[in-house]
């Protein structure tokens, strides 16, 4: 090196050697940054052969505010996590009601309506409802989309009738009912799981079918080397 107007010229890359052993990382993070050119410079061994250190910057009032406001914003958005669960919407097993008649049905006619419930205390969607007398189906329903369901007997049953309800899963239900007197019932079911329901893995296999030899025309089982050898 020789003596140079910026302290000392390299003469081999003919350029000034800046003096780095006094910088810090950040002294020198910076001047790189800004300087993306080859340059000749003096370091110490400690500073060679290692990855720069950069300080870390504390969060400023203003940058821990705005974090503040984003995480109220977020929070303020999400539904309510322990949201109470709703309540059932009958907790009887059978409820039988007459209902004021306001309808335009006759003095011998009969409606008879309610909702249906499974063993969870949901709308049970799809329950069939069917009412018999002297053990002979007289009329029946399914429930629809929300568990309601409504019958409708343009001449009312004489004496007592039964009316079932019936859903997969859950045990059926029967009710007795005197109908003399009353136009309108309200009648509502909350069915009880049944214990007899099957659970598990389903396991489909294919079979190869049998022959029926009382018709051999019409069932004809080939091998793969009966095809291969068939004329076209």
């Amino acid at each position: 090196m020789t003596p140079d107007t910026q302290g000392r010229l390299c003469v081999h890359c003919q350029k000034s050697v800046i003096d780095f052993t006094a910088w810090n990382d950040a002294d020198l993070h910076a001047f790189f940054l800004k300087n993306n050119h080859s340059v000749c410079g003096r370091f110490l061994s400690r500073q060679l052969d290692r990855n720069i250190q950069l300080p870390v910057q504390k969060p400023t009032n203003l940058y821990r505010i705005a974090i503040a406001l984003g995480l109220s914003l977020m929070f303020s958005q999400l539904p309510e996590m322990h949201a109470r669960p709703k309540p059932p919407l009958m907790e009887q097993n059978m409820f039988v009601q007459e209902v004021p008649q306001n309808d335009t049905t006759g003095s011998d006619s009969l409606v008879i309506r309610g909702i249906v419930l499974d063993a969870t205390k949901q709308p049970a969607i799809g329950a069939i409802i069917n009412v018999q007398q002297n053990d002979i189906s007289i009329g029946g329903q399914f429930t629809d989309i929300d568990g309601n369901y409504t019958i409708i007997f343009h001449n009312k049953p004489k004496g007592k009738f039964t009316v079932t309800a019936q859903y997969a899963g859950c045990h059926r239900t029967t009710i007795t009912i005197d109908s003399l007197n009353q136009n309108n019932i309200l009648l509502n079911f909350s069915l009880e799981k049944s214990s007899n329901v099957l659970t598990g893995e389903v396991i489909m296999k294919y079979v190869r079918p049998v022959a029926d030899p009382a018709r051999p025309g019409t069932n004809s089982i080939f091998s793969r080397e009966q095809i291969n050898h068939t004329a076209y």
